[in-house]
């Protein structure tokens, strides 16, 4: 009970340290899992603080599923698949080249580094993080074609990662290498889990589909990542791929299959989970520093500085100079490549080679190394992986995510407006829409005249607005016409205040009312 009660005040403890941090970085304006890491390492600093180990299971379990599943469920199928073939290079050409290079460098600068040991290391920390990086992108409004392609890459580069982490490793611990077992086991891990995912995707979206009941609904898509997760990790395939699949599939699905209540309750819930997640994850990421620095005193400062500085150039170097081949190259020898897509800027192709934050992934691909051998003997170099990974992930977190924002000024990357438009164009479709469907009860009496009159001065307004989006008179009648609902709003919420204070209504009847005019506000707030 002590031990519960221990760990119950930790928990609680880090998550008011998290609220606190969250709002101080946006009052730096500095991306939250940047002030998070660096919090979590002076936090470790601290004597009286109690040892917070991460634990791998429960990194690959707990956090990430959830957080992988909104990621997918939010992903733009559309654009996913424009730009599959880039996003394909980068999570598999990209992470092998990578692991080569960071295993070749270690054998050079570590004296005793094996080949499938530095491989193991090489593994472990290529593949950018779908967390670090979607985090910190999505805050600088970056054109669509940077965004999709970032998160495409880190939300499928694990698949690959993952079976040279197991290649190296049963490497290690039986001295046996396949090729033709590899490949097969990479098939299967990749293949198996997008199979596993896009089943257990179609699975939830039968179920939901009859479903009218908020909660449940809401329980069933909490339950859904973690289901997509362990079918495929009980078929050793990759769940984390199973995850992304789901997402992709229930996102697509999504608004068809729930209705407007179900969505808004299950937007705010998630909205909520994934900051709590995203946010603890990063702060459990720099309390690791104090640990792993007890563990590799037997290393000289000077030799660890080495290790980790020419492991992390190779790193960056080898992201930069293969992002300018995966995205030339095929422009010059494909005909097909250069008819379909659009040749990308260099300022846009340099951001993408910068932009490759590592995380929680590398981390606790790293922790799970065994302690020892199948002969008893501890795991070689098992402390060294680990520091070095380490390090790898405050570097490209702390240095390459803070430089983002400065990097983006500096290479001229424009603000993303092809939302914007695209949105506006939508929203004047389906306000037509709406006029023209008005236009079929002019002269009935299916509804009533009063009615209809005043559904369609209500869109007419809006739609003359998105025609003249600029300067016109309508828009600002618009904007009048949202300050004027704003100020009727809060005044009568604040009469309903005075009704419950003067005990002319109950505490029932006020939140009833009071929730009527949230929504109704919540609606005031969406832009023309």
């Amino acid at each position: 009970m002590g031990h519960m009660l221990h760990s119950t005040e930790i928990v609680l403890t880090l998550l008011f340290i998290m609220a606190l941090i969250s709002l101080f970085s946006k009052l730096v304006s500095i991306p939250s899992p940047i002030m998070m890491t660096l919090a979590g390492l002076g936090l470790s600093m601290i004597p009286a603080m109690p040892e917070i180990k991460l634990n791998p299971d429960q990194v690959f379990l707990l956090f990430l599923p959830p957080l992988l599943y909104t990621s997918g469920a939010s992903t733009s199928w559309r654009d996913f698949r424009l730009h599959m073939r880039a996003i394909v290079t980068l999570a598999t050409g990209l992470v092998i080249a990578t692991s080569i290079a960071i295993a070749a460098t270690a054998m050079y600068t570590i004296p005793g580094m094996t080949w499938p040991l530095a491989l193991l290391l090489g593994a472990i920390i290529s593949p950018p993080d779908a967390v670090a990086v979607t985090a910190i992108a999505k805050r600088l409004n970056l054109p669509k074609r940077i965004v999709v392609i970032l998160e495409g890459e880190s939300l499928m580069n694990d698949a690959t990662s993952l079976v040279l982490f197991k290649l190296a490793l049963s490497i290690i611990l039986s001295g046996v290498f396949s090729w033709n077992t590899s490949v097969t086991e990479f098939v299967q891990m990749a293949g198996g889990g997008i199979a596993a995912g896009i089943l257990i995707g179609f699975l939830a979206v039968k179920l939901r589909m009859p479903i009218d009941d908020p909660s449940v609904e809401v329980v069933l898509s909490l339950l859904t990542p973690y289901a997509a997760y362990l079918a495929a990790e009980f078929m050793h395939c990759s769940g984390i791929l199973s995850v992304v699949a789901c997402g992709l599939y229930v996102g697509w699905h999504l608004p068809s299959i729930t209705s407007s209540q179900s969505r808004l309750v299950s937007y705010t819930i998630w909205e909520v989970i994934s900051f709590i997640l995203n946010n603890v994850i990063f702060l459990l990421i720099g309390l690791q520093l104090m640990h792993i620095v007890e563990s590799i005193q037997m290393y000289r400062t000077e030799d660890l500085v080495l290790y980790t500085a020419i492991t992390s150039l190779t790193m960056i170097a080898v992201r930069v100079v293969w992002v300018y081949f995966g995205a030339y190259t095929p422009h010059l020898l494909s005909k097909r490549v250069r008819e379909q897509e659009t040749k990308p800027p260099a300022n846009w192709v340099l951001f993408v080679g910068w932009a490759g934050m590592r995380g929680v992934v590398s981390l606790a691909a790293a922790m799970a190394i065994p302690v020892t051998l199948n002969d008893g003997t501890p795991f070689p170099y098992r402390d060294l992986i680990l520091f070095i990974t380490f390090v790898a992930i405050i570097i490209t977190i702390v240095i390459q995510g803070l430089s983002l924002g400065y990097i983006a000024k500096l290479l001229k990357i424009p603000k993303d407006e092809s939302e914007t438009m695209e949105e506006r164009a939508a929203r004047h479709h389906i306000t037509a829409t709406a006029l023209q469907y008005l236009k079929i009860f002019e002269g009935s009496d299916y509804h009533h005249p009063t009615a209809i009159e005043a559904l369609q001065t209500d869109y007419s307004l809006r739609l003359n607005a998105l025609d003249n989006r600029d300067s016109s008179p309508y828009l600002s009648c618009i904007q009048s016409h949202q300050d004027l609902r704003r100020d009727l709003i809060n005044l009568q919420r604040q009469e309903l205040l005075n009704l419950r204070r003067n005990k002319k209504i109950g505490d029932e009847v006020m939140r009833k009312l009071i929730r009527e005019l949230d929504f109704e506000e919540m609606h005031q707030r969406s832009p023309v």
